[in-house]
């Protein structure tokens, strides 16, 4: 259980699946940012500060998120996953809570394979006021609870939201 507390507390940062051309397409387009950003943006903002310069620095920096963005890279979650992480590093609470809800969600896929989706729901109070979160979590550690039952919750200080079950996290 321990391996997917990191991805659970600061998403890991996935490249999406794209085609070929949308990759190709994408990389052209932040590598023409990162020329216009570099080249063009910056040089003329050091020599004269003016608005001109400033624009092209924007656009550039425009094309680049956008040619990541395409090519399968998205920068919003690498800065939430780093905000979140700098978050749970910080100070952490320890409070009673219960679970509300067990849920499985069944899914085919086109071969007929069928997986399952294990989500405990859960409520506590935190320093904010009450919380009530969803989880997904692994087929054990589902069957370990039953609706009603007490859990312990850890969640950040700062954002009660970050928050793990008791079980979930490492000392």
């Amino acid at each position: 259980m321990a391996g997917r507390v990191p991805t659970r507390i600061y998403p890991e940062v996935r490249i999406q699946e794209r085609g070929i051309l949308p990759r190709i397409m994408g990389v052209i387009f932040a590598l023409i940012g990162l020329g216009v950003t570099v080249g063009v943006g910056v040089p003329s903002l050091v020599q004269e500060p003016s608005l001109e310069p400033l624009v092209f620095v924007f656009v550039g920096l425009l094309f680049i998120y956008a040619g990541l963005y395409v090519a399968g890279l998205d920068l919003r979650e690498w800065v939430l996953a780093l905000s979140h992480r700098r978050t749970w590093e910080g100070l952490q609470v320890t409070a009673d809570g219960k679970i509300l809800e067990r849920s499985i969600k069944e899914q085919k896929d086109s071969y007929g394979h069928v997986t399952y989706t294990y989500w405990l729901t859960s409520r506590f109070d935190s320093t904010e006021g009450p919380v009530t979160l969803r989880p997904r979590v692994e087929k054990r550690y589902y069957e370990r609870f039953k609706e009603g039952d007490p859990v312990a919750v850890r969640y950040a200080l700062d954002s009660p939201r970050l928050a793990l079950l008791e079980g979930e996290w490492v000392d």
